[in-house]
């Protein structure tokens, strides 16, 4: 084999590889059988075709177009071994000669693992935050829990703030109703402030079979085509609902299957709190990464790695907008953009994504940072307990042992572990 190597702008490299007739003649035996496997020739059975009538039947430079994949794949892995080359993306293949009885040959432009020069990675400033219960979140759900069990009673006279009310609704917007702007026979809750500013002041004061025309004004932060414009809204009461709310005491938390409302305010407490820590840790996280990143030096990053983050960010977000029901057509419509004007736009978060995807691997490599076998199978065998007594969990624990989820946990513990050791740093 062969092998040119060509040093490229942004930590690109070209490797031009040649590769013998004996070299090759391995892959082409092979992918004759797989094609032999495949064909119907009067006389033969599949997979016993002789290699002069295949290639007759089905022209010699197929079965070499259907070898060239693997004759990629093994020499390519050999001559990045050979030439000691770290790859960070997928590479880029042209054919410059892929004929029968010649020497194969194809051009491959690697994107490199770009270095990182850490900077004093051991001196950082970003400090954790505290962990404070929100008093009024935890007031709030205390709140919405008794709004769960609340009575309603129907009731002859004008709405006031706290009732709920069955109405129908318009609103128009220069003679025009605007999108999801009309309902029918919908519960609002008037006061807790769910509609445009000004909506329910509007309503409170109805009754019910009462009709009513006013006027409202969209807010300055609400979505850019409706911002600050005057709407028209027509609003019909069907009925006026007096909620009656259950006493916050133990009865109520035997019915939400608590011993008792110490426990229920308990449970709620530590909930809050827990989901607290994870907003502190999250943000204690990107202090930390956006100032390793600002202290490092980076080689230039290759375009294909930035493109397949960008890829990547994209699967994300239509996966995410998928979840809710919406179709990513009409999210980009609703962006008013395209989905390459969208890839342009992630364009910087994909570089920041990848630099931080560096750093830290820098500093797993500087502090000698690894996921121990026992670790990695505790974390297993912990996974699987949860599963274990579950029904139809065969497919489940087959994706608990599979190779791909074993290097994800890894991939985990190490992260967990760099997280750790940077926080001893800042402590210092």
């Amino acid at each position: 084999m062969k092998i040119v190597k060509k040093t490229l702008e942004q930590s690109q490299v070209e490797l031009t590889v040649e590769l013998s007739l004996e070299e090759t003649q391995p892959f082409v035996d092979k992918a004759a059988k797989r094609i032999a496997h495949e064909v119907n020739i009067k006389g033969f059975r599949k997979g016993k075709v002789p290699y002069e009538i295949l290639k007759q039947q089905v022209g010699e430079q197929v079965i070499y177009e259907e070898a060239f994949a693997d004759i990629v794949e093994d020499s390519l892995q050999k001559a990045l071994k050979k030439e000691n080359l770290n790859i960070a993306a997928r590479p880029k293949i042209d054919r410059e000669k892929l004929a029968p009885g010649n020497p194969v040959v194809y051009k491959a432009v690697l994107a490199l693992m770009p270095t990182v020069v850490l900077g004093e990675y051991k001196n950082l400033k970003s400090r954790k935050g505290t962990v404070v219960l929100d008093q009024k979140k935890y007031e709030k759900t205390l709140a919405d829990l008794r709004k769960m069990r609340a009575k309603e009673k129907l009731v002859v006279r004008t709405a006031k703030k706290g009732d709920k009310v069955l109405i129908d609704f318009v609103v128009k917007v220069d003679g025009v109703a605007i999108e999801h702007g009309s309902a029918q026979k919908q519960h609002l809750v008037l006061g807790e402030s769910q509609m445009i500013p000004g909506f329910e002041d509007n309503v409170v004061g109805m009754k019910q079979n009462e009709e009513k025309d006013f006027e409202v004004t969209f807010p300055k932060d609400y979505k850019k085509e409706l911002a600050n414009k005057k709407a028209k809204v027509h609003v019909k009461v069907h009925g006026v609902y007096e909620l009656e709310l259950p006493e916050l005491d133990d009865n109520l938390a035997k019915e939400l299957n608590f011993e008792s409302l110490k426990k229920l305010e308990e449970e709620i407490r530590q909930n809050i709190e827990r989901e607290i820590k994870q907003e502190v840790e999250q943000k204690f996280a990107e202090n930390i990464i956006d100032e390793l990143i600002a202290m490092s030096k980076f080689d230039a990053l290759p375009p294909q790695l930035i493109a397949e983050e960008t890829d990547k960010m994209l699967h994300e977000i239509e996966h995410e907008v998928g979840k809710q029901g919406l179709k990513f057509e009409d999210y980009l419509t609703h962006l008013k953009k395209t989905k390459e004007e969208l890839r342009q736009d992630f364009n910087p978060k994909a570089q920041d994504r990848i630099k931080a995807a560096l750093v830290l691997r820098a500093i797993a490599q500087a502090e000698d940072i690894k996921a121990t076998v026992v670790e990695v199978d505790k974390e297993i065998n912990d996974t699987k307990k949860v599963y274990e007594k579950m029904p139809n969990n065969a497919e489940i624990i087959k994706q608990i042992d599979s190779l791909a989820f074993r290097i994800q946990l890894e991939n985990q513990i190490i992260h967990r572990k760099i997280f750790e050791k940077l926080e001893e740093f800042t402590k210092k």
